[in-house]
């Protein structure tokens, strides 16, 4: 599950730096933009692209290559090449951050269920002994995108983060808020909070 996780989190990033580099390079970043901006599930949100721009240095006005490589064990979809590089030209970051401003100012608030992982756990102890405080997870949402957002569960949400932090192969389940935003993002209103273990 975890690889699966990791392989689909990727292919995502993949897909949405290779459309947004081709929209570039083929003059057609309106169109692009505006389909993204009407789509249920957008391929490029503002998040990626601000994970781009905080790649380049504006002094050194350097270029980008990604590289990708994947695991033979598991299949690729038919239009992922085993082994690609994906440049971004200097002169392409201005425009990119257009897309990031343009795609952040339609997010709205997100009602969902979401799954992630516990990147870090930031509570303190009580008196009684007791741990609780804010969690960072990073979310795998419906639309395949990753983001990172800060949740504060009560003690025994808390609990259970720190057991899914400690092993690898479990995930959470949280329903609550996710609010628009730079990351990490903010997840409020919370109504449960469970783990999924291996199977």
């Amino acid at each position: 599950m975890n690889e699966s996780f990791v392989r689909m989190t990727m292919l995502t990033a993949r897909n949405g730096v290779r459309q947004l580099v081709d929209a570039i390079e083929s003059d057609t970043l309106t169109s692009f933009v505006d389909s993204q901006k009407l789509a249920d599930s957008p391929i490029v949100s503002s998040n990626l692209c601000e994970a781009l721009t905080r790649l380049h240095n504006d002094d050194m006005r350097n270029n980008i290559d990604m590289s990708f490589r994947w695991a033979t064990t598991v299949a690729l979809p038919q239009n992922v090449a085993a082994g690609e590089n994906i440049r971004i030209q200097s002169d392409y970051f201005g425009r990119i951050d257009e897309v990031r401003r343009e795609l952040r100012a339609v997010e709205r608030d997100r009602d969902d269920v979401f799954i992630g992982t516990v990147e870090h756990l930031n509570g303190e102890f009580d008196i009684e002994g007791n741990r609780a405080g804010e969690v960072v997870v990073a979310l795998l949402l419906r639309d395949d995108e990753t983001i990172k957002a800060r949740v504060v569960p009560d003690q025994e949400q808390y609990a259970r983060a720190v057991a899914t932090h400690l092993d690898d192969r479990t995930f959470v389940r949280i329903a609550g808020r996710l609010r628009p935003g730079r990351q990490p993002r903010t997840l409020i209103d919370v109504t449960s909070f469970s783990l999924i273990g291996p199977s």
